[in-house]
């Protein structure tokens, strides 16, 4: 995958200097299984927003101490 022409804008790249580029989901649970480097701008920030509403739904419903096992 070529690097999007929205990620480190500040930086001046060279095409001759192309490289491989993988943009994968890791989150605290370990890796998610899915490559987000085809995302446009919008849909990354779309999938980045829907994951930590999802993760801040799992805080709110989780217990905030572990149940001890009888």
């Amino acid at each position: 995958h070529r690097r999007p022409s929205f990620a480190f804008p500040e930086f001046t790249f060279n095409d001759e200097d192309a490289e491989f580029f993988r943009a994968e989901v890791h989150l605290l649970e370990g890796p998610q299984g899915y490559d987000v480097m085809g995302l446009s701008e919008t849909q990354l920030i779309s999938d980045v927003l829907v994951q930590y509403d999802i993760h801040m739904s799992l805080l709110h419903v989780a217990p905030s101490t572990p149940i001890a096992a009888e």
